[in-house]
């Protein structure tokens, strides 16, 4: 469901979204920034290209940038899902753990079944100590997207590592590797297994 206010966004202001996406997928980051910023000049409600502003200071790690820009697109619009769950992330990234809880419970709460806010509520619990509720979203995540980019899997095998229960730590470890056959942890990841096994 597109709503009136996106519906009303002029074409030279979505031509410049587009734009700036090509800009962006060469790594031509102020170009795209800056075509962007003059799609939201010309439509001030543009949500959308206001959180892609965001999402491109998340991964600049200028997470402070990015806060502002998703609370501006929420603001605009409270019910957008993506600055909401975004807001959650960079929140974490600054180590405010306590406020990107309330966040994230509202994202998962709005998309129960979305792998990102899952992934998020089980990083957020694991930060504020609190195992259980971790791995009740971390295997959530799973379900929803093994192969999802904040690797649940060794999150999980943290958790299990720190309680002792190893045949599960070398489950979630050996999951990651067969799903991830070329990731750059993998020979650390091996090194990890081989000396569990040789404890046995």
């Amino acid at each position: 469901m597109v709503s009136v206010r996106e519906l009303s966004i002029p074409e030279k202001a979505r031509s410049l979204y587009l734009k700036a996406e090509k800009k962006l997928s060469k790594g031509e980051i102020e170009k795209g920034i800056a075509l962007l910023e003059s799609a939201v000049n010309l439509a001030p409600h543009f949500v959308a290209a206001i959180n892609r502003i965001g999402t491109v200071f998340h991964m600049q790690k200028d997470f402070v940038k990015s806060e502002q820009y998703f609370r501006e697109a929420l603001e605009i619009d409270p019910n957008s899902y993506a600055p909401l769950v975004n807001l959650g992330g960079s929140l974490l990234a600054m180590g405010r753990f306590e406020e990107a809880l309330a966040i994230n419970q509202h994202a998962v709460t709005v998309r129960p079944r979305d792998a990102l806010a899952n992934a998020q509520m089980g990083v957020n619990y694991l930060s504020l100590k609190n195992d259980a509720k971790a791995e009740e979203y971390l295997i959530r995540t799973k379900e929803l997207d093994p192969l999802h980019f904040t690797y649940p899997q060794l999150a999980l095998a943290g958790i299990y590592n720190r309680q002792n229960r190893v045949a599960l730590m070398v489950q979630e470890l050996r999951e990651f590797l067969k799903l991830h056959p070329d990731d750059v942890q993998n020979k650390l990841i091996q090194k990890q297994l081989e000396t569990l096994q040789s404890m046995k």
